[in-house]
């Protein structure tokens, strides 16, 4: 399996945020994660967008130690960044959720629509 800095990058932000999710909502947060990198609204690379300040809740600037520890959740984490940095990701267009208990200002943001709910995650896109 590859382990590229994009990869790690992609696979912690998967395990962190989703790894009690099932594997469609694991790879709805990949394609955030990259819809994030092809946008001109974020970061041009997977870390940076991963790391900005205040995007994802488990990232925490100067936290130097993140512990895996569910073997099998970072096993997948890893296979399912690994299939989104080839493009096999859904194509939903979302850019942004968020988890049921927290409800998020811009969440009711008119240039926002819902695109979907997957375990305790709301998934948004721009509209068209």
């Amino acid at each position: 399996m590859l382990m590229t800095t994009a990869a790690i990058c992609l696979a912690m932000n998967v395990y962190f945020e989703s790894r009690g999710e099932s594997y469609d909502g694991q790879m709805a947060v990949a394609e955030v994660t990259m819809n994030r990198v092809t946008s001109s609204k974020y970061p041009n690379d997977v870390c940076s967008v991963v790391k900005q300040r205040k995007q994802f809740s488990w990232y925490k600037p100067g936290k130097n130690e993140y512990n895996i520890k569910d073997e099998k959740a970072w096993e997948q984490a890893m296979e399912i960044a690994n299939l989104a940095l080839d493009g096999l990701v859904p194509k939903t267009g979302a850019m942004f959720f968020h988890a049921y208990w927290v409800n998020p200002r811009w969440a009711h943001s008119p240039k926002l629509e819902k695109v979907q709910t997957i375990g305790v995650h709301t998934f948004y896109k721009y509209k068209d």
